[in-house]
């Protein structure tokens, strides 16, 4: 095993094959030599999941990420969402324990002052679930902010580098490690280490020095201001006094969201919970989320690929001097839509003889759906101007849904509960946190649809998210031309539209 160790060039980390580290078969702390039995052979079995959390932005993200965690582990009973005693689950959270069956546990926090709480917290946190572990017990701490895509495996020269007090950790995308003499947490050229993100940390029992480190420096006064927050305080563990007790994973363990491969076991929507947490990072975390819980969790190749996007193209025309061209020409000049998006339903629809079609929202191009399956057609709108302006059989229903959160959907109201062909939901608005979102429609639309469901707006991450939930991967995706990166996503429900007709109309 030696011929594959070498030494970074900084000293003090050991890598195996330029990614993992090495099997050592002592570890030393202060002088002394820490013996240590091996962990278990089965080191998914002798692996706990805990992901520390604070707060209703990180209780929702934690949720969805102990959920993937779940799905992937044999036993999801090792799987725990660990918050400060005092603080109330979210319903959201307590839901999803009961439906994968992780626990929520709470530990005790003790703050010395409300800056970098974060820091406090999560050391503390980690000393915590390592002071209560199994000797040959291995804990793996991971972000809210992350998803499992696989199942967890290490190496044999991992598990056991874990049981002699080493503590395993990716390699941050970026150094940060700090540049001014006069900060606190500034480690000379020859203290660093490589530097790791602490997103995601393993550890055991024998890295308890290590952790009691981390929660002195995290109350010193000198750390509770100043750039990051428990990351800052491990990096400058490691500097003056572990050295040699870095252990760098393979960076296929925590992979940033816009980078997860086929081969990313857990990704990282680093800062989409708590600060961040409005931004498209935490969507896009659901998103990634529920993909996983859709195909149960061992799809990796689903996972890290988007199913294919069609070219825009054009093909279908209305027939010139009608009331469908008069429509068409209304709902491209003012629509929300691109051409080549309308093009595309209105050709599925016309050709469709006797067809049906509920469409969730109103608007500038209400008309040319109307035309396209004469009149054979249900609206729902949530905007009484809208509702004004249909042609015929329009609905008011009121959403009492919002972006980001998942709902028990209503029944859907009477006059549209029953099959439709086609349904296309293009409403009620989601561009934001404050809006009511698409969940509703589409799970409707998931019971009520035969042939085929449109779904607009499939950019946005929520969309994705509600839409693979409900009715899966689509089968294509017609990508706007002239609208930036706005996306229809389509749904073949029964097998009607063939490749061939979608590929050439998109």
């Amino acid at each position: 095993m030696s011929n594959r160790l070498s030494k970074d060039a900084r000293g003090g980390t050991e890598y195996l094959n330029e990614n993992i580290i090495g099997n050592p078969e002592k570890a030393t702390n202060d002088g002394l030599e820490l013996m240590r039995p091996p962990l278990a052979s089965d080191n998914e079995a002798a692996t706990e999941i805990v992901i520390i959390a604070s707060g209703m932005a990180y209780q929702e993200a934690a949720s969805w990420a102990a959920s993937t965690y779940a799905v992937n582990l044999r036993r999801n009973d090792s799987v725990s969402v660990l918050l400060p005693e005092g603080e109330q689950p979210l319903d959201m959270l307590k839901a999803r324990a009961d439906q994968f069956g992780f626990a929520v546990k709470l530990f005790p926090l003790r703050i010395v002052s409300e800056k970098k709480f974060t820091s406090q917290l999560k050391c503390q946190a980690f000393l915590f679930a390592l002071a209560l572990a199994k000797i040959d017990q291995m804990i793996l701490f991971s972000d809210a902010d992350m998803c499992c895509l696989k199942p967890l495996s290490f190496l044999p020269e991992v598990t056991n580098g874990i049981a002699y007090g080493k503590i395993g950790m990716v390699k941050d995308s970026t150094d940060h490690h700090c540049k001014n003499p006069k900060e606190p947490w500034y480690l000379t050229e020859d203290e660093r280490v490589t530097y790791v993100n602490s997103g995601l940390i393993v550890a055991g029992r024998s890295a308890l020095d290590f952790f009691e480190d981390c929660v002195t420096i995290s109350e010193r006064p000198e750390f509770l201001r100043g750039p990051f927050n428990d990351q800052k305080v491990i990096n400058f563990a490691f500097g003056k006094r572990f050295r040699d007790r870095l252990m760098l994973l393979s960076q296929s363990y925590n992979v940033k969201g816009r980078r997860i491969t086929e081969e990313t076991i857990i990704g990282h929507y680093r800062g989409g919970t708590g600060r961040l947490g409005k931004q498209q990072r935490k969507w896009a975390h659901i998103e990634m989320c529920a993909r996983v819980l859709q195909t149960g969790g061992a799809q990796s190749r689903h996972l890290a690929q988007h199913c294919k996007v069609l070219p825009p193209k054009a093909a279908w025309k209305p027939p010139a001097n009608t009331a469908l061209k008069r429509a068409f020409d209304q709902a491209i000049k003012l629509g929300r839509m691109a051409e080549n998006q309308y093009r595309y339903i209105a050709e599925i629809l016309c050709s469709d003889a006797s067809c049906s079609l509920l469409v969730f929202g109103g608007g500038h191009d209400a008309e040319l759906w109307y035309y396209c399956v004469q009149g054979r057609i249900a609206y729902v709108e949530d905007k009484r101007k809208y509702l004004e302006q249909l042609p015929a059989n329009g609905v008011y229903f009121k959403f009492e849904s919002k972006v980001g959160f998942w709902s028990q959907p209503p029944p859907p109201p009477e006059m549209i509960d029953h099959s439709w062909d086609y349904i296309l939901v293009d409403a009620p608005a989601g561009f934001n946190a404050g809006c009511p979102g698409r969940q509703i429609p589409i799970a409707w639309a998931a019971r009520l649809a035969r042939k085929a469901v449109f779904l607009h707006d499939y950019e946005r991450a929520w969309e994705r998210a509600v839409g693979d939930r409900y009715l899966g991967a689509p089968n294509s995706v017609i990508k706007a031309k002239g609208r930036g990166d706005q996306k229809l996503a389509v749904y073949d429900r029964s097998g009607a539209l063939s490749s061939e007709k979608s590929i050439a109309s998109a």
